[in-house]
């Protein structure tokens, strides 16, 4: 009986009757103060998605996203962990990317940012110059040096792409990739164009098997799309400056266009940020003008007039200067924008900072990786090879 008694101090009463109840005190106070969660909350409306967490990775992504911490979701980068370190202050994303960048979406927070800051012309300037002065050396000795300079030219611009994507936290066959990105280079300039199938080939199938025998432990799918996405814009495009040389003139079949997308990209950035009013894409790059492209490819059909006309004799026509000019003007710029929007995905300002002044390899070389290929097929249009 004492343990019954212990119950209640009145003791077990047997209630049939609301009447009963009538001495008990308010049950709401059971309830307690605490604000209410999950599906107890009533504040929430029919609609709401009491499992959505996309907000508290933002938060989180925000708060690690710093140069001293760093949140990586193996939703994003397919891997099987996941690392976190001590939340540090929040700073600013670089840019506002359109759309939503939590992780669950592909996003996951602005990593570290390079680049930050107004461009300095001055440093700029010199390293177009020693890049200028680099390109007529190996062309004064001859077509070899020029594909070997462009081959590791265009392995280190790889390597760099491949670097910032794995910054953001996926996980590409990176070896495979600028391997290939070289191979390309010398299979190119030694086979011709019957390489670049090939090597597209063997890179999509070694991608397929690098993640199938597990060299890297992630998620097939998004990371063989990016190592084969990487290769392509830098080592298939990049190729084509390999598939130039091959002529017997090949080495002026080159400088043209490099000279003519130098060119459209000097003078545009001049009169774009002098006489531009008119953003060309706003939300991809704002800095880009309708007067700097137009100016831009003006520039570049003076040029290949000139150096065609000294470099290429008289197999070098008005009628050549004129298309080629107008190519790398539309194209150039398209290739820059193609760089900008993958930046502004990956909350980047540069790809790198190899080149003072200019940013990354990618950066300094963007409109020309897809000149190259218009080029090369004008050159086999105009039966120039």
């Amino acid at each position: 009986m004492e343990a019954w008694h212990a119950l209640g101090s009145r003791g077990l009463r047997w209630r049939d009757e609301a009447s009963d109840w009538d001495d008990m005190e308010d049950v709401a106070t059971l309830g307690g103060e605490e604000t209410r969660l999950g599906a107890l909350d009533t504040n929430k409306s029919e609609h709401s998605d009491v499992f959505s967490f996309d907000e508290q990775f933002e938060r989180l992504g925000e708060q690690r996203g710093g140069p001293s911490a760093q949140y990586t979701s193996s939703v994003e980068s397919g891997t099987e962990t996941s690392s976190q370190q001590a939340p540090a202050p929040a700073e600013p994303p670089a840019y506002e990317a359109p759309g939503p960048t939590s992780p669950l979406r592909g996003g996951g927070g602005p990593p570290p940012r390079t680049g930050e800051g107004e461009r300095d012309l001055p440093t700029a300037f010199g390293v177009g110059v020693g890049l200028l002065v680099l390109l007529f050396i190996t062309y004064a000795i001859g077509s070899t040096a020029m594909v070997v300079v462009a081959a590791v030219v265009v392995t280190a611009t790889a390597l760099e792409l491949y670097n910032v994507i794995q910054r953001r936290g996926f996980r590409p066959a990176t070896l495979l990739g600028v391997c290939a990105s070289l191979g390309v280079m010398f299979g190119a300039y030694w086979k011709g164009e019957q390489a670049l199938p090939l090597v597209l080939v063997l890179v999509f199938g070694a991608s397929m098997l690098w993640y199938m025998l597990e060299v890297v432990q992630a998620r097939p799918v998004v990371n063989i799309a990016l190592t084969l996405m990487a290769f392509i814009w830098v080592g298939l495009l990049g190729s084509y400056a390999a598939l130039l040389l091959r002529p017997h003139h090949g080495k002026n079949l080159l400088l043209l266009p490099v000279l003519a997308t130098v060119a459209a990209d000097v003078i545009a950035y001049a009169a774009g940020s002098t006489l531009g009013s008119r953003p060309l894409a706003p939300r991809i790059s704002p800095g880009k003008t309708w007067e700097g492209v137009f100016v831009g490819l003006l520039g570049s059909v003076l040029v290949s007039i000139a150096v065609g006309k000294i470099f290429l004799d008289n197999t070098w026509t008005l009628k050549h200067a004129l298309v080629l000019g107008v190519v790398v003007g539309v194209v150039a710029p398209l290739g820059d924008l193609c760089e900008s929007m993958v930046k502004r995905d990956l909350h980047l300002k540069d790809s790198g900072g190899s080149l003072p002044g200019h940013g990354g390899l990618l950066d300094r070389f963007d409109g020309l990786l897809f000149v190259l290929p218009a080029a090369y097929y004008l050159v086999q249009y105009f039966k120039m090879h």
